[in-house]
């Protein structure tokens, strides 16, 4: 699939995920027109032609300030109604305010939906709510965030079910204030998109994570109670904000437009069946075993992030065009016309894209004309005000707060086991700052750019201090940009803040002072339900005592990432933990089994602090409800599993570092509250020979044969250059010649990156052994013991580290 490139214009900067519309087209026009809401509370509707992108109307909704957090259409007609702080507004096709109300909500909307007979459906942070003709139709609050919206069509009875995704990896099916149905979801479910499929397949969706997954589902609204029913899942990297579905290829199926965090539109083109989905670097198991699935048809970067997306006949009737709106504000277009062709009927053979470029110059040139009127007239006007011959004002760039804002995103990477800080604002930065008291790292720092590697982005001028005490780190983009990525390795058990000043390129310099949590178990991401955790034999930690259920809260959101802000719904997690699932996953996934008690030994003995023994009684079914999250370290694929309620946290990991983590920061946090509680802890005996085999074996047999192999091929490379000053290594042996001429023998990146995964997992097993001794009470400050530990994995052997451990453990 070809699309070219345009830019229609730049309105203010814009954080919303779904403020731009495509409106229908008029009853005498070939063209639709464009309208986007902006962070001043401006909604601003464009019309282009022939490469001139004029405003039909600039309306500013927002009296006190709020940005327009939602834009949604009318199903008739061309109103557009905005979202801002806690009212709705609705706008007709001259751009005056024709409807307004108040919603009563006690929080401002985020999403926004309009249906049929002045129907909305709106959320807020932690809230959903239903109106018709300004009454409460339905309301629901939530434990976790509300993260996107959509509604199915109604039953028979017409009675629609909404769609809720949240913050805690699923997306609900509500009616009538209950959770009818829940599927759960590899992240967060930032954007719902209904699908209308050419076999009229009702209440399909496709939806898109916070953590680059993409998805289709069905709801099923006609049951009594609402159900959703998955119908594939492609695993894939970089947050999705927005996705819209338009027939592009012009094969009556609906292609998956996507959007996403870190600058990149990509088109898919769907199934006829909706039987799966793969883009070209997809890595999801089913989606490789499910037959005659598309690869992804196009993709482009913009630089920056996509907050919105359409699809539709914008510029040139005919041609169909793909535009979004970034969040510095700029609205782009990606047209299936060949702008690069002639332009049919032009004497001086001009271009299509040299036309649009003449177009936008010339526009341009007549704004900035009217403009330099107004500032003559204004300026006329206070120096008869003033009674000076002249003004002078300090220059500040013309920058206002909007503009000075900075979107911040800290994302683990589950793949690839680091964190992406991705900084962007809605003017040009010139400098950016960290500093932490954390001994973290900055990995291929040679190579960070103004975006992320290999986008054709500037690469930055890097001034850095790393220690064990701490980092300080200067980027200085070599021209000014609007996005900057970093990538930051972090190390389990270090935990703090990373301090962040973002300097725009104004005159006089302007900045903004970030902070980024780390937390100690930082390299965990939270999932669904763990398949199969019956047999995996986890050793626990647990607190019990006089707090309550929002002291333990906050007692795993001081451990944990991605904990969800207030306190999860008993009963939703008791129900999710035995949700079943239908998507194939080896690290997250469902489990039909009950999942209230996965511990295998409830009557164990267990080791108090103080060399006590207490019995283990687990939270049996008699007791009070539990909420439960469950993670999976992306760095050895460890499992830990947290179940907490009013007096009682229990957490349980094959990982005994997790667990003394978890035990280390929670203590602090009750001494700090003073708190009185008591710990208890059980480390089971074939936890670690478990975690040894099974987690760790085969990631350093095969990060030591990458080391290994790199040490052998840079010794044949000196060999070859001593013996006749080349580097072909025609008198070497087939085997090694073979190994010169492997491929990734010279991917420096990948064996940068392979030396430090061997790295992080050699502290890995350091951690584990030393925190395996001190819950037996031993001390480990012998330096002769981690030198025999250091001898080997240098020359490493499962046998030989399992021994070591045992004989420590004598």
């Amino acid at each position: 699939m070809e699309l070219s490139r345009s830019d229609l214009a730049t309105v203010g900067p814009v954080s919303g995920v779904d403020t731009l519309k495509v409106l229908p087209f008029g009853s005498k026009s070939r063209r639709q027109k464009v309208v986007v809401g902006d962070n001043a509370g401006f909604v601003t509707c464009l019309q282009s032609k022939r490469g001139e992108t004029t405003a039909v109307y600039k309306t500013r909704v927002a009296d006190g300030g709020n940005a327009i957090a939602a834009l949604a259409l009318a199903p008739k007609g061309d109103t557009v109604f905005a979202a801002e702080g806690r009212n709705v507004h609705g706008l007709n096709r001259k751009g005056k305010v024709a409807q307004r109300f108040e919603t009563k909500l006690s929080e401002a909307m985020q999403c926004l939906v309009a249906g049929d007979d002045d129907t909305f459906w709106a959320s807020g942070d932690h809230t959903y709510t239903a109106f018709q003709r300004e009454r409460e139709l339905d309301y629901m609050s939530f434990g976790d965030a509300v993260t996107s919206l959509a509604v199915a069509a109604p039953n028979n009875n017409g009675e629609h079910t909404a769609l809720v995704g949240g913050q805690g990896h699923q997306i609900r099916a509500v009616r009538r204030g209950n959770i009818g149905a829940t599927l759960a979801t590899t992240g967060a479910p930032t954007s719902l998109e209904e699908l209308h499929a050419r076999d009229g397949s009702d209440n399909l969706f496709v939806y898109g994570t916070s953590t680059g997954s993409l998805g289709l589902l069905q709801a099923d609204n006609k049951a009594q109670n609402p159900e959703l029913r998955r119908i594939w899942e492609s695993q894939g990297d970089g947050g999705i904000n927005c996705i819209a579905t338009h027939d592009l290829s012009k094969d009556d199926v609906p292609d998956i437009i996507v959007g996403r965090d870190d600058g990149r539109l990509q088109v898919y083109r769907l199934q006829e069946e909706g039987s799966g989905l793969m883009s070209s670097n997809s890595e999801s198991k089913h989606a490789r075993s499910a037959p005659g699935l598309a690869s992804l048809q196009f993709e482009r970067f913009v630089d920056e992030s996509v907050r919105s997306v359409q699809a539709g006949v914008v510029s040139t009737p005919g041609f169909d065009e793909v535009v979004l709106c970034t969040y510095s504000g700029n609205i782009i277009s990606f047209s299936s016309e060949a702008l690069d062709a002639a332009e049919v009927g032009d004497k001086q053979g001009r271009t299509k894209a040299d036309i649009d470029v003449e177009g936008r110059t010339a526009q341009l040139r007549s704004d900035l004309k009217a403009v330099q009127k107004q500032i003559d007239a204004t300026r006329a006007k206070l120096l008869k005000v003033s009674g000076k011959n002249d003004l002078r004002t300090e220059q500040r760039g013309g920058i206002n707060f909007e503009q000075l804002q900075v979107s911040q995103r800290f994302d683990l990477l589950p793949r690839k086991g680091y964190h992406v800080l991705a900084l962007q604002m809605a003017v040009p930065m010139s400098l950016v700052v960290l500093h932490s008291d954390l001994p973290i790292r900055l990995l291929d720092a040679e190579e960070a750019t103004a975006s992320d590697a290999g986008r054709g982005a500037q690469s930055m001028v890097i001034t850095k201090t790393e220690s064990a005490q701490g980092l300080h780190a200067v980027f200085r983009p070599q021209e000014p940009c609007k996005r900057v990525e970093i990538r930051i390795g972090t190390l389990e058990g270090q935990h703090g803040q990373l301090r962040v000043t973002v300097v725009a390129a104004t005159s006089p310099p302007l900045g903004r002072q970030l902070t980024v949590d780390v937390k100690p178990l930082s390299l965990h991401q939270r999932c669904d339900v763990i398949a199969n955790v019956d047999r995996v034999p986890l050793s626990n930690v647990s607190f019990s005592g006089s707090f309550s259920l929002h002291q333990a809260h906050d007692w795993i959101q001081s451990c944990l990432p991605d904990v969800p802000a207030t306190v999860p719904s008993l009963s939703e997690t008791s129900d999710a933990a035995t949700m079943s699932s239908s998507r194939s996953d080896s690290n997250c996934s469902n489990s039909s089994q009950n999942n209230n008690n996965n511990n295998n030994n409830s009557e164990e003995k267990e080791s108090s602090p103080d060399g006590g023994s207490a019995s283990d009684r687990g939270m049996p079914q008699d007791e009070p409800p539990t909420a439960s999250l469950y993670y999976r370290s992306t760095l050895v694929d460890s499992v830990l599993i947290v179940r907490y309620r009013s007096g009682l946290v229990k957490i349980e990991s094959d990982s005994v570092s997790a667990i003394a983590i978890a035990r280390e920061v929670i203590t602090a946090e009750a001494n700090r509250r003073k708190a009185n509680v008591a710990m208890r802890f059980n480390i089971r005996p074939d936890t670690v020979p478990y975690f040894l085999q099974h987690r760790l074996d085969a990631k350093l047999v095969q990060f030591s044969a990458l080391a290994s192999r790199d040490l052998l091929v840079d010794a044949l490379r000196e060999i070859c250059s001593d013996a006749d000053g080349s580097a072909n290594g025609a008198f070497l042996a087939p085997e090694h010649r073979s190994l010169l001429a492997a491929p990734g023998a010279s991917d420096a990146a990948q064996l940068t990156q392979a030396k430090l995964t061997l790295q992080a997992l050699h502290g890995v097993v350091s951690d584990l052994y030393v925190d395996v001794q001190k819950f037996a009470g031993r001390d480990v400050r012998s330096p002769h013991v981690h030198a025999a530990l250091s001898r080997i994995l240098e020359n490493y052997s499962l046998q030989d580290l399992r021994d070591f451990f045992a004989g420590g453990a004598a």
